[in-house]
Order: C-alpha cells, then sequence, then structure tokens
C-alpha cells in the first residue's frame, strides 16, 4: 500500500497487451484537512496466455477405457478480472489502510481433475482494514504500536467445475 510520500498528486494510466489484457490504474495523494490521504484504483483484465495442452489427465483415461472425452489438444483455461482498491489515511500517530480486491471471472488453468475444463469459473473477494497507533516518542529508549486488524475473505464457484468431460469413462 502506497502512502501520501510515495505519491503527490495524481497519476492516471492505461496499458494493453497481448491475450486481450487491458489495464487501468488511479494513484492519488494529497493532504486534506491535516490528513495524509493516498488511494489506489486498479483494473486488470485478461483472457490469459493460450498454452495449449496437448495431452490431458483424460486423454490417459481415453486409451485406459476406449473412451473419445478428451479436449487436449486445447487452451488452458486462464482468463480473470482484478479490481483492486488500496487506502490509506494517516495523521500524527495514527493510520488507516484499507484494501479491497475484487476478482471474476477466473478460469481454473489445467482443469481440476487435469483435464482441459474450457467453462469453470470463480470469482473472489478480500477486504482487509487495519488501524494503526505508532509512537516512537512516548516513553524514551520504547517504541509503542498498537493496531487492529479485520480481514475477509470469499470464493465462489460462478460458472460449474466439470473434474472430467461427459463421456469420460465409457
Amino acid at each position: 500500500t502506497k502512502t501520501k510520500a510515495d505519491i503527490e498528486g495524481t497519476e492516471v494510466g492505461l496499458r494493453g497487451g497481448s491475450f486481450n489484457t487491458q489495464d487501468a490504474w488511479l494513484l492519488h495523494g494529497q493532504t486534506w484537512q491535516g490528513f495524509d490521504v493516498a488511494l489506489a484504483v486498479e483494473y486488470h483484465d485478461t483472457d490469459g496466455q493460450r498454452e495449449i495442452m496437448e495431452t490431458d489427465a483424460q486423454t490417459q483415461f481415453d486409451k485406459l477405457f476406449g473412451t473419445h472425452a478428451s479436449l487436449a489438444p486445447g487452451s488452458v483455461n486462464l482468463p480473470r478480472q482484478n479490481l483492486e482498491t488500496n487506502l490509506d489515511i494517516a495523521k500524527g500517530n495514527w493510520r488507516w489502510r484499507t484494501h479491497y480486491q475484487g476478482r471474476r471471472n477466473i478460469g481454473n488453468g489445467a482443469g481440476t481433475g487435469q483435464a482441459i475444463d474450457p467453462q469453470a469459473r470463480l470469482a473472489s473477494d478480500r477486504l482487509n482494514t487495519d488501524l494503526t497507533y505508532h509512537n516512537t516518542e512516548w516513553i524514551k529508549d520504547w517504541d509503542v504500536t498498537a493496531q487492529l486488524n479485520y480481514f475477509e475473505t470469499s470464493y465462489e464457484t460462478t460458472k460449474d467445475f466439470v473434474i472430467f468431460p461427459p463421456g469420460a469413462f465409457g
């Protein structure tokens, strides 16, 4: 988390790349009514690299059971969208920081059972906040710090995961 000392003024950026990757961000730092305030917001969206799996676990089962269910060769499932926000507010010996990360449309890579699953998606949210009191001058040769923290996280499946494709075992 950046502080106002790290960000003086406002910075805005855009970036694009391969695999339909897009990024946008905003950084802002200023003193407001005696408080040092820093804000960072970043958005990231990508289809993920198109790495091809020539064989997967289902390829081996197809050989064993005489089936033809494998989706290999096929792409690894790596799309994702992220939104991250950070807020840092400080005055004197006090600092409040909060961070939120929301991730959506997350693919499951090579598949839950290492068998290509192009449809599976999940989402997650993470919130972390803390209030800190830090005083280096309260008592000679002592550094006093007290902190109150809160952390919450959640994960959910938004499109069902398929461990093995239909017809996997005959």
